[in-house]
């Protein structure tokens, strides 16, 4: 229960309370035994009263050793923790509080729902790990394009290599954290650090004057192979240099800086933790550590314009290549706009998007590409863009040169800076047409199954594996003498109490074999009061990983077929038991039924 992060959720008003919750009969014992989710219980005086198998499990404790015992001192270590005073708060309060927390001692995240029960507190915690490491991932790779892609801006909106430089260190830094970052480069049989971040001002002055060695003990250089380094621990690193300024940092990465072919520096991120970084860092690093080298080229051809107009026309021009280069290589339609909105430059995937030949200029506006019901939207995004200086995003619809309208998704983000103050835009194309389509075609074939399933006159529904209803078609629904989605939720025992338990069983067969249950007959007493006889079949309903996540079910209605042959029975034990000759034929006068009676007089057996 101790916690080392969290997150508050919006919370039900101070007057606000969970129904109360009666604890526990066989049957709520059993549904939440079989939950996926924690559930405990406490009273006034803090004393565990109950906890379910899911508790047991993430505790790392069986029930019989807690129960009873105080649960502050069970878990001593959360006192004063944030839970802790949440619980508190819902204790003193009687209000229900929810909450997102991560427990190292069972490292998991945690939703805590904390809810006033009696004098005491029921609370019900559910395993999050897997939704908080996909969003983790989702952030890290969504921080990793708009560093690259604020790097890339600073590139191409700004001639000041020490901004840029700051630029890359600070996206790189958000890439990977680290404490510290630097950029060395080597001058000769020295290097000297060009570029710094998050050292102190002592470490600073200290390295405006320090030569680093370039060559190692071995005779060689430094990166001769060209190779980044990684220390996971400098303390273990023989050949690390240890200065007084940095000798808190613990683990380093080096990524090499090259132009045309040449090692001529590094990319240096740093961290007072040993074993900080993973070898994964290094990749990300390397497209900072390019951005690096394009800078410091151009730096280099900026300071060489300055004396030789011919050199400077073709290096700005080799420069400029270079940058179209990176930008031709995307997929995605990429176009540099000027404030009023007219087109400066666009990339190849452009001209691809939007049917251009290679040849062609585009100079239009950026509205000119808008079908016009949407200008409007694109309009207060880019006023959002131009006063906030943040990306947006927006789907619209586009013109291509031939007229053809499609669906597009547009990034929009601001340059500021360069050689003048106003701001640009960078906005990304991508054409989402097949994905649109694709929403259609999905949104249309559930509502073509879900009205299939409706006109059916057999009750259709879907479990799931704790055995509760996730649909029901409107037949189903009805002959229970509810909506359809009064019905999701709830299991058998709300509908059909009589069969509820064999059903229970039956399915848990059917979970536990992966065997389906076919044409099962069962009585029940339907609303009107009368029998109801059921076909019932039920298959197992598996994920792509083929792993068993509830069943598919099918009641028919065979009440009138069990009445048809009753009647026949009756009818058929009439005609075997009566004295008179009785013979039934078709349209043909073939004989189809021959009673005993028959038999006697005729002398002819039925056979």
């Amino acid at each position: 229960m101790d916690e080392s992060q969290h997150q508050r959720n919006n919370q039900p008003e101070a007057n606000s309370s969970a129904p109360a919750v009666t604890l526990p009969t066989t049957q709520m014992v059993d549904i939440l035994e079989s939950m996926n989710d924690a559930l405990f219980a406490v009273d006034e005086q803090w004393s565990i009263t109950y906890i379910n198998r899911k508790t047991e499990e993430i505790w790392g404790q069986r029930r019989e050793d807690l129960l009873g015992l105080n649960v502050w001192n069970v878990f001593p270590l959360a006192v004063g923790s944030y839970p802790y005073h949440a619980y508190c708060e819902a204790m003193q309060e009687r209000r229900a509080v929810v909450f997102e927390y991560f427990a190292p001692g069972a490292n998991r995240w945690l939703d805590a729902r904390v809810y006033p029960n009696g004098t005491g507190l029921v609370v019900h915690l559910r395993d999050i790990t897997e939704r908080k490491a996909t969003e983790v991932t989702e952030r890290e790779q969504r921080q990793f394009a708009e560093a690259l892609r604020d790097s890339l801006a600073a590139l191409t909106s700004s001639l000041d290599v020490q901004s840029v430089m700051q630029q890359i260190l600070d996206s790189a830094a958000i890439v990977v954290p680290s404490e510290a970052g630097s950029i060395l480069l080597f001058e000769g049989n020295h290097g000297h650090v060009a570029y710094l971040r998050g050292f102190s001002p002592e470490a600073e002055a200290f390295f405006r004057d320090y030569q680093f060695p370039t060559m190692l003990l071995s005779g060689e250089p430094v990166l001769s192979d060209k190779q980044a380094y990684f220390v996971p621990d400098t303390h273990a690193d023989p050949t690390w240099i240890s200065l007084p300024v940095s000798a808190w940092i613990r683990s380093s990465i080096g990524m090499p800086i090259e132009i045309r072919g040449a090692v001529i520096g590094l990319l240096i991120v740093d961290s007072a933790t040993p074993h900080h970084f993973k070898a994964a860092d290094m990749e990300k690093l390397h497209a900072f550590a390019g951005y690096a080298s394009l800078a410091l080229e151009n730096a280099q051809q900026v300071t060489q314009l300055e004396t030789k107009v011919v050199a400077r026309t073709a290096e700005l021009n080799e420069a400029k290549e270079r940058v179209e280069a990176i930008l031709n290589n995307s997929p995605e339609g990429i176009l540099l706009v000027y404030p009023d909105l007219r087109i400066q430059q666009v990339n190849a995937a452009f001209r691809r998007l939007f049917v251009y030949d290679a040849d062609d200029a585009y100079y239009g506006s950026l509205y000119d590409l808008i079908y016009p019901a949407d200008i409007p939207h694109v309009q207060t995004i880019l006023a959002t863009v131009s006063q906030a200086q943040i990306v947006q995003q927006v789907e619209m619809r586009c013109y291509r040169k031939n007229g053809a309208l499609f669906e597009a998704e547009l990034s929009i983000s601001a340059i500021t800076g360069g050689m003048t103050d106003t701001a640009r835009f960078v906005c990304t194309l991508r054409d989402i047409t097949e994905r649109k389509q694709a929403q259609i075609a999905l949104a249309e074939e559930r509502n073509l199954l879900r009205t299939l399933i409706d006109t059916i006159p057999d009750t259709i529904y879907i479990k799931d594996i704790n055995h509760r209803f996730v649909l029901i078609n409107i037949t189903g629904a009805l002959a229970s003498g509810w909506m359809p989605e009064e019905v999701v939720g709830k299991d058998d025992f709300a509908f059909i109490p009589q069969l509820a338990a064999q059903f229970y069983a039956d399915e848990a067969r059917i979970f536990q074999s992966g065997l389906p249950l076919l044409e099962q007959e069962a009585s029940t007493i339907g609303p009107d009061g009368k029998v109801v006889w059921l076909a019932i079949t039920k298959v197992p309903l598996r994920n792509l990983q083929g792993t068993i996540i509830g069943l598919v079910g099918i009641n028919r209605d065979i009440s009138a077929q069990k009445q048809r042959e009753r009647q026949l029975r009756y009818y058929a034990s009439l005609q075997e038991n009566v004295s008179d000759a009785v013979i039934t034929a078709d349209l043909n006068f073939r004989i189809q039924s021959w009673n005993r009676a028959a038999e006697t007089i005729y002398g002819w057996r039925a056979e």
